[in-house]
């Protein structure tokens, strides 16, 4: 895999750490670029939540086009490295916070704060996206015209949409080489 890069907006060019090493499995740079094309008028002055952010290189994408503020949610540690030095390198700390919990625990306790978000990305493992454990608690965080954007592997397609839970609808769906990008809406 080539370098990460921040494909628009005011990072674009720089450079993103990812962990090596490791079977992490960052959204290729061109799927980012015809996803943000796809949601542009959507960024600007957005709260966006990543989950499973790995090197942040979702949310880090949504700040450099315009996003307000994100939450990224990882806890693997050499992942938090990476995104902790990319928040660094970018000089965006003061527009971010990093939750370091399982996806379930950081979903209840933004919950438990009254967050809601704009945008929802999510890059879960292609091996155990355990979607039924966390899609459930999507919902509620999800403005009313707020987009979740879910990244599964293809070959997934059908579990996936079986652990879709009814308050969460498919608007939109998108496929990038193995991945497949859900755009989700309440129903």
């Amino acid at each position: 895999m080539g370098q990460l890069h921040i494909s628009g907006g005011q990072h674009k060019g720089r450079r993103l750490f990812a962990p090596k090493g490791m079977a992490v499995r960052p959204t290729p740079q061109r799927a980012r670029e015809a996803l943000f094309s796809i949601l542009e008028a959507r960024v600007p002055e957005s709260e966006v939540l990543d989950l499973f952010s790995g090197s942040g290189s979702m949310g880090l994408e949504a700040l450099s086009r315009g996003a307000r503020g994100a939450v990224f949610v990882e806890k693997a540690p050499m992942s938090l490295s990476s995104l902790r030095r990319n928040i660094q390198a970018l000089g965006v700390g003061e527009a971010v916070r990093v939750l370091p919990l399982p996806v379930q625990k950081a979903l209840g306790l933004l919950r438990d704060e009254g967050a809601s978000f704009d945008l929802v990305l999510a890059d879960p493992p292609y091996r155990d996206p355990a979607w039924a454990t966390w899609l459930g608690k999507l919902a509620p965080l999800l403005q009313e015209e707020g987009v979740a954007v879910v990244e599964v592997e293809a070959k997934n397609e059908h579990d996936f949409l079986e652990a879709l839970p009814p308050e969460l609808r498919v608007a939109d769906r998108r496929r990038y080489g193995r991945g497949l990008f859900f755009f989700l809406v309440k129903e």
